[in-house]
């Protein structure tokens, strides 16, 4: 997990409401890896959420929302900046190795989140820095050597960056492992509660919480299918005990990328200068270009904008 401020990126969360026929892979087309995280609900198919990863100071990310207002891909949206981001470890306790599948136990104590130290203090990360946290994000079970070899630099050199850089510099604030297969990624938004926030740590596998600016957290939890309907049950019992609405938003992984579509950081832009590039007319050109194709087209993955 990437530390985006180490990484001169901010995050925004955009709410928009779009066209049930418009697909994820056409957002992505247009805004690449720029797009964190893009979420459709399966229990309202207009609603969208969709994590940008952006340069840090800069908005012009509206400009390609406009856009995609004007041509009638999303009816309306409201975006907020990202404040904090709360990780917590996964708890395997309840997993059969065997099966794969989790049994929802509720913790008996609420998790402590977990996350590396910030050690950049001024710190500002080069090419190669930016591009292995990228590749491994994007090709998580190559090892370090096998990236290196992919990015074409030689493993001494991406060892060194890798040490003292990316690990001692703290550009990455944890890690995930995962045993067991996710079948729906639960999005809960809530008024900052701390009672809330504590209740929903003893679920065994929520993933982070992050905090926005305008006071809502937004909680991520990973879900098997036997177990949702607990998992939903035990949400709304912490709705009523606390007197908080939740909002909840269920985005299956399958089939691939109707609900669900997850990026690595926007490596491929950061130049050897070590600046962000982002070309924002490019953008919304591809929008005007992409907007005479039926919109559940689907296009690469590996796209570039």
């Amino acid at each position: 997990m990437e530390s985006h401020e180490a990484l001169g990126l901010s995050m925004h969360c955009v709410f928009a409401l779009s066209k049930p026929s418009l697909s994820l892979m056409r957002i992505y087309n247009v805004l690449g890896s720029f797009a964190y995280s893009i979420y459709r609900d399966v229990l309202d198919s207009e609603r969208l959420l969709i994590f940008l990863q952006w340069p840090k100071g800069d908005l012009n990310f509206i400009k390609v929302l406009e856009r995609m207002r004007e041509k009638g891909w999303i009816y309306d949206y409201d975006f907020h900046a990202v404040a904090k981001r709360t990780f917590y470890p996964q708890d395997f306790s309840s997993l059969d190795f065997n099966s794969k599948l989790l049994r929802f136990e509720l913790l008996e104590k609420p998790k402590e989140p977990f996350s590396l130290p910030p050690l950049w203090d001024g710190f500002k990360p080069d090419w190669f820095d930016v591009n292995l946290i990228g590749k491994r994000q994007e090709e998580p079970r190559l090892n370090l050597k096998q990236v290196a070899n992919t990015l074409g630099i030689p493993y001494r050199v991406a060892l060194r960056h890798w040490q003292e850089h990316v690990v001692g510099r703290g550009l990455v604030s944890g890690y995930n492992i995962w045993f067991f297969d996710v079948d729906t990624r639960v999005i809960l938004l809530f008024e900052r509660d701390e009672e809330v926030q504590e209740e929903l740590a003893r679920i065994p596998t929520l993933n982070y919480l992050i905090e926005m600016d305008n006071q809502f957290v937004y909680a991520s939890i990973f879900a098997q299918n036997h177990f949702l309907l607990d998992l939903l049950k035990y949400v709304s019992e912490v709705s009523k005990s606390t007197g908080t609405k939740i909002n909840v938003t269920l985005s299956p992984m399958k089939p691939r990328f109707d609900y669900t579509l997850l990026s690595s950081i926007p490596y491929e832009h950061f130049s050897k200068s070590g600046r962000w590039e982002v070309n924002v007319e490019r953008m919304v050109e591809k929008v005007d270009s992409l907007d005479a194709k039926p919109l559940q087209q689907s296009v690469s993955l590996t796209s570039k904008v």
